[in-house]
């Protein structure tokens, strides 16, 4: 449900704007609005097919992952491989990760909001400036991890609990 909620309020979001800019006398402005939409579209389908292919096959091969500012929405991803992936400004939005190895993975400047981790593998990981409101961290490993304030895991008893 919630889905096509956002989806109803994209729409119209999308036929406000062109209504208006149309008035305007302003042709380019909705050729770039057509564009932005389309590139933004793109990005987040691509984003939600690699998903949807993990999780069809779960023996399937590591993934590098370049999605710099990709938004993950409403997922639930359990043990899934996304080591070393580069997901530097990410929003992550009332998502379960459940298992996940996101060693090595470069998260710096993501935004956790209303997230669920449980055991998910940070070890290597750089969340530097990275931001976890209203989210949960039950069993995570923080082995070697850049914590949100630039210190490492191993300097603060293990974790960045601490240090978020």
């Amino acid at each position: 449900m919630k889905k096509k909620s956002l989806i109803i309020f994209i729409v119209l979001l999308a036929v406000v704007f062109l209504a208006t800019s149309s008035h305007a006398g302003g042709r380019k402005y909705i050729r770039w609005w057509k564009y932005s939409f389309h590139y933004v579209w793109k990005s987040i389908s691509d984003l939600r097919d690699r998903v949807e292919k993990l999780e069809e096959n779960t023996t399937a091969p590591a993934v590098t992952t370049l999605c710099p500012g990709c938004s993950f929405y409403d997922l639930s991803v359990v043990e899934k491989d996304f080591s070393g992936a580069y997901l530097a400004g990410a929003f992550i939005y009332n998502t379960d990760l459940i298992r996940t190895n996101l060693s090595g993975a470069d998260l710096s400047g993501a935004n956790f909001y209303n997230a669920t981790l449980t055991e998910t593998n940070f070890t290597n990981a750089n969340l530097t400036g990275a931001y976890f409101t209203n989210t949960v961290l039950t069993d995570c490993i923080w082995d070697s991890t850049i914590c949100p304030d630039g210190t490492n895991s191993d300097a603060n008893d293990g974790t960045c609990l601490n240090n978020l």
